[in-house]
């Protein structure tokens, strides 16, 4: 039965499950369970509301029989989208490097940053494996009765600790142009400074900000520091992004200043291109798209 003990503070119940029946005790505990997951989302849901909402249906791919499935959905609107394909991004992801896609727009790149940020939560998740294993330590851990002398077990890492757990939930998706101000003529610095400060950050279509700006809307000078400071802090930080671009390195090397671009695209700066219009990725795609394209014109 509860046992109800007052203090001069709020009331503060315990329960013995020992005194209750199997049903209430497991009853009991499904109830602290389904709390517990309810506060441990609540924790992932700034990282997840961050990731475009027209892009949910992007899932965190798996293996089966160590090949990753790909599901009817993603095979349909992003068919260069294989197995081997995604083999080869989760190779680039445990690599460690900072990452940058590059190909025209409609081909899949920002399918591609929705992908890797679902992985990075998955692995954070309430129920992943590891999550739980950590958890089911630290509870034995804590269950363990304590000697008054002799040996004290040291206490496992909290699962909040684990490095998985504080990457995801630091976790932000931004575009070039939320980089910049309601007008889109100015840099807005508490957007910029979110940026800096995420623990992974997916940068989706960068050079946007400035390409439209040559195309005549705004004055390019303005909007520059924008992805050009969020690229520096982070490279000088040692922390990871993800970035898209509809631009080949040699346009990007216009469009920013020479630091800016070597941390973006060089390898000695630890950075990684992925160009779709390669046919390890996208290349296929992107030729038969566009001949399409030239054959409907001809119409």
């Amino acid at each position: 039965m509860p046992l109800v003990v007052e203090h001069s503070r709020p009331t503060r119940k315990r329960v013995d499950l020992r005194e209750s029946s199997p049903d209430e005790a497991q009853a009991m505990r499904d109830d602290a369970e389904s709390a517990a997951r309810l506060v441990w989302d609540a924790r992932l849901k700034k990282a997840r509301d961050s990731l475009p909402k027209h892009f949910a249906w992007v899932p965190a791919l798996s293996k089966v029989d160590g090949a990753f499935v790909i599901p009817d959905d993603l095979a349909k609107r992003s068919p260069w989208i294989t197995p081997a394909v995604v083999t080869n991004l989760w190779e680039i992801i445990q690599s460690r490097a900072n990452v940058i896609i590059c190909g025209p727009f409609g081909t899949g790149k920002t399918t591609l940053l929705v992908m890797i940020a679902r992985w990075f939560l998955r692995f954070a998740e309430h129920d992943h494996p590891k999550i739980r294993e950590q958890r089911q330590r630290l509870d034995s851990w804590r269950n363990t009765e304590r000697s008054l002398h002799g040996y004290q077990p040291c206490s496992p890492r909290d699962p909040d600790a684990m490095p998985a757990v504080w990457r995801a939930r630091g976790l932000r998706f931004v575009t070039a142009h939320d980089l910049l101000t309601t007008n889109q003529r100015d840099v807005d610095d508490d957007a910029v400074e979110s940026a800096q400060r995420a623990s992974i950050l997916l940068l989706d279509e960068i050079g946007e900000e400035l390409g439209s700006a040559e195309r005549g809307k705004y004055l390019s000078s303005s909007r520059s520091p924008a992805v050009t400071s969020v690229i520096k802090h982070r490279w000088n930080a040692e922390k990871r992004f993800f970035a898209s671009t509809p631009y080949l390195p040699d346009k990007l090397e216009t469009m920013y200043e020479g630091g800016t671009f070597r941390r973006l695209v060089e390898d000695a700066s630890g950075a990684c291109v992925i160009d779709l219009h390669d046919d390890k990725w996208a290349g296929e795609f992107i030729r038969q798209r566009a001949k399409n394209k030239s054959s409907n014109v001809k119409r």
